[in-house]
C-alpha cells in the first residue's frame, strides 16, 4: 500500500485498508476513511466496513467522490453508503492525524478544518510499485519483463494492455 506521509500517520489507530480487509487489523466502530485513491478502493472499503456495522466518514481531497469511477458504476456504491449513514467530505487534504482529530486543509483555499468522532483511521491510498523480485531476477534471467502493478499500480485494463504490448519494460 502507498503510505500517507503526514504527521501522526504512524499512530496505532491508523490502519491500512488492505490490512483491515484481510483481517490482519481490526477497525473500531467509528472510522475516518482517508481516500487518496481516485477509483473504487475507498468506496469498496467503506461499503465493507458499513456492511459490518461501522460508522464511516470518507475524506476526499478531490472535488468529487471517486472521480475516475464511471458515472454509471458509482451509483450502487454511493446508494448503499448513503443508506448506511456514511458521510463524505470533499476537497479536504489530511495534514495531520492526532488521537482525537484529523486536521485538514481545503485543497484550493488552504482553509483549516478538522474531523473528530472517530476511533480508527483507515487509509485507502492505493498502491505503489513493488519490483524487488524483478530486480533480483533481472541479472539471472535472459529475458524478463516488468509489467502490471510491479511497474506502476493502475487500472487492470491498463496493466493488461501493458503486459500484452511489445513495449513492456525489460
Amino acid at each position: 500500500p502507498r503510505p500517507l506521509s503526514v504527521p501522526g500517520s504512524d499512530h496505532p489507530f491508523v490502519l491500512q485498508a488492505w490490512d483491515v480487509l484481510s483481517g490482519r487489523a481490526t477497525a473500531g466502530r467509528r472510522v475516518a476513511l482517508v481516500a487518496m485513491e481516485d477509483h473504487a478502493q475507498p468506496l469498496t472499503v467503506a461499503n465493507w466496513l458499513t456492511d459490518r456495522g461501522h460508522e464511516v466518514e470518507l475524506i476526499y481531497p478531490t472535488p468529487s467522490i471517486a472521480p475516475l469511477l464511471g458515472k454509471y458504476s458509482i451509483g450502487a456504491s454511493l446508494g448503499r453508503l448513503a443508506a448506511s449513514g456514511a458521510r463524505f467530505r470533499v476537497m479536504e487534504r489530511v495534514v495531520a492525524i492526532e488521537p482525537d482529530r484529523i486536521r485538514t486543509a481545503n485543497v484550493f483555499s488552504g482553509t483549516a478544518g478538522e474531523v473528530t468522532g472517530f476511533d480508527t483511521v483507515v487509509l485507502a491510498c492505493g498502491g505503489r510499485a513493488e519490483s524487488s523480485l524483478y530486480a533480483a531476477l533481472r541479472p539471472l534471467v535472459p529475458e524478463i519483463h516488468l509489467i502490471g502493478d510491479a511497474y506502476a499500480p493502475r487500472r487492470q485494463w491498463i496493466a493488461t494492455r501493458h503486459g500484452y504490448s511489445q513495449d513492456a519494460a525489460h
